[in-house]
């Protein structure tokens, strides 16, 4: 099944390349001592053979997840996941959203090209997607591995230089700092700062700003700078959110943090014996995500625990029943009480918590033996916890 994205596009659309994605129903999982039926079950049942995942977002009005080499589009009601990727030889880099419109971040044989929504008029044209070259880098070339955009700029980051166009032109700087930022790094845009977290495991981990102006890096000293960042979130009144967290040999670290003009606060922290900062009346854990619900709360996701919601400066469960510890990654709010959550390696969870339903969907058959033919596509069971 190959479908194209838009009216007439013919640089950019969707096919199973080469894998089939599924939602899959795992059934409940029941407690041996208690009996009691634990929600959502899949997370305890699900096989780790899927394509490492690194980022849930939207872009152009669609739900996207980046797992492995692909961008993958999440369908929600039929629960399956598409690969997004270039007719041609081109590799996708990132997908982002710049001046109010969809940018495709691709890398073709000899050079760098972005795919991005042409308009006429203030309409879409017929056309569906236009492509610009992005100039090289001479005398000496780069590797350009991060792109995000705002509403007034469009950054590629590379290993050694930052390119910025404004809508008309394109301008390259050199880096000032001996900061490299790598593929799998947590990032957010803020203002004219773009902020990076680095999450190096057991070995730890750190937080920088890049000023987009000047292109300097600068090692933010945070309460503990040298713990692994997961996660980087824009708050709602605009200010950066930091997760950090880490299960090493039995510990659990879990902290948040909030980057104001004062400099780095800690709004809560979590270590395997004992709570630290913040009103946390649970069980240590590591933390994975962050986002904000509809009435702008912070909602956790936390390895141990699943989802937790904070009102009134007290962390509420929102799944007092979750199975147990799991290698979790992203999390993206799709609606009210409705959640997707990524694992590490084993794909996606889809939770609707009012009506206590789950969906498992899998980017492939498997990682390691891609044996769905090309264009396979699964059929979505979801099962209502009782």
């Amino acid at each position: 099944m190959t479908r194209v994205i838009n009216r007439v596009s013919v640089f950019f659309v969707s096919a199973c390349v080469v894998c089939g994605a599924y939602a899959q129903d795992r059934g409940p999982r029941v407690d041996a001592t208690s009996k009691k039926v634990r929600f959502p079950a899949s997370i305890s049942t699900l096989e780790r053979d899927q394509p490492r995942l690194k980022r849930l977002f939207r872009w152009d009005g669609r739900i996207v997840a980046h797992a492995g080499d692909f961008f993958f589009e999440i369908d929600l009601a039929a629960g399956k996941a598409t690969p997004i990727h270039f007719v041609g030889d081109r590799e996708m880099i990132a997908l982002t959203t710049a001046f109010g419109r969809p940018y495709a971040f691709g890398k073709g044989n000899y050079s760098y090209v972005l795919f991005f929504r042409s308009e006429q008029e203030g309409e879409v044209s017929e056309r569906g997607w236009d492509m610009l070259s992005v100039p090289r880098q001479e005398p000496q070339r780069d590797s350009y591995t991060i792109a995000v955009g705002s509403a007034k700029c469009l950054a590629l980051l590379g290993n050694k230089t930052l390119k910025l166009y404004d809508g008309t032109a394109w301008k390259t700087t050199n880096y000032t700092g001996d900061f490299v930022p790598a593929p799998d790094d947590s990032f957010c845009l803020l203002g004219n700062e773009l902020y990076v977290g680095r999450d190096r495991g057991e070995f730890g981990g750190a937080l920088y700003e890049l000023d987009l102006h000047s292109a300097r890096w600068r090692h933010l000293n945070g309460t503990a700078p040298s713990e692994p960042v997961v996660d980087l979130r824009s708050g709602p009144d605009g200010s950066l959110w930091i997760v950090s967290g880490l299960a090493h040999l039995g510990l659990r670290y879990g902290q948040i943090a909030r980057l104001t003009n004062e400099g780095v606060r800690l709004v809560l922290g979590v270590t395997h014996d004992g709570c630290s900062v913040g009103n946390w009346k649970h069980e240590p854990s590591s933390f994975s995500a962050l986002g904000f619900s509809s009435r702008g709360e912070p909602v956790l996701l936390a390895e141990e625990l699943g989802l937790l919601v904070r009102q009134q400066e007290n962390w509420k469960r929102l799944t007092p029943d979750w199975p147990g510890f799991a290698y979790l990654s992203s999390l993206l709010i799709v609606g009210e009480e409705k959640f997707l959550i990524g694992t590490s390696d084993a794909g996606l969870v889809f939770v609707d918590l009012r009506e206590s339903k789950e969906t498992v969907i899998r980017f492939a058959t498997s990682f390691y033996e891609w044996s769905e033919p090309p264009g396979t596509a699964g059929s979505s069971r979801h099962r209502k916890a009782e």
